[in-house]
């Protein structure tokens, strides 16, 4: 049964990656940036920054460092946002970040 799960999930991803302009893994991180910006919706802005910590830590600092300031610049405005959630998620995907993007940051 956790077969059919896993088929399921990889043609979801690989359906959302094919809806993205870039199709290159490091196409992910401007469709983050763009739900980084979703105000209206801060859970989105809090899973948003959840998916770049988790893209970053698995990441090389090649792949990151094109995207770093936009990245590094979105996760600092929701630092400064109200809610306690997407305060939490946006500090820890910088720290993973930076950690990630190594002598780059």
């Amino acid at each position: 049964m956790l077969q059919g799960h896993g088929k399921n999930l990889e043609q979801v991803v690989v359906m959302v990656l094919n809806s993205f302009p870039d199709q290159h893994p490091r196409g992910v991180l401007p469709a983050l940036a763009a739900a980084m910006d979703d105000f209206q919706n801060p859970h989105v802005q809090a899973h948003a920054a959840s998916a770049v910590l988790n893209f970053s830590e698995n990441c090389t600092p090649d792949i990151l460092t094109p995207y770093l300031d936009g990245i590094v610049s979105k996760l600092l405005v929701l630092l400064q946002n109200g809610k306690q959630m997407v305060q939490e998620g946006a500090l820890t995907a910088l720290a993973s970040v930076v950690d990630s993007s190594q002598e780059h940051f």
